[in-house]
């Protein structure tokens, strides 16, 4: 991961997600991400993600949009 400044602060390992916190309703997305090479990406729409949970469990959609929005009003008081 890199800052709008250039400055790497994090690496995504291959095979590894990014994104996650803002795919479901409620989610917010907390950064940008710029690949130092060649890369390829998968791109899970939001109803495909939903879709994806529900086909294992109904509650998992209501489970993960709780926990989203919960990280969400967590880093909105930190930053306040």
């Amino acid at each position: 991961m890199v800052s709008a400044s250039g400055q790497v602060f994090g690496t995504i390992p291959q095979g590894q997600s990014f994104g996650e916190a803002a795919i479901l309703k409620g989610g917010i997305r907390g950064a940008s991400i710029r690949a130092k090479g060649d890369v390829v990406c998968k791109v899970i729409s939001n109803d495909e993600a939903a879709e994806l949970l529900t086909s294992f469990s109904p509650l998992l959609v209501v489970i993960m949009e709780a926990l989203l929005l919960q990280q969400a009003m967590n880093n909105s008081i930190k930053q306040s």
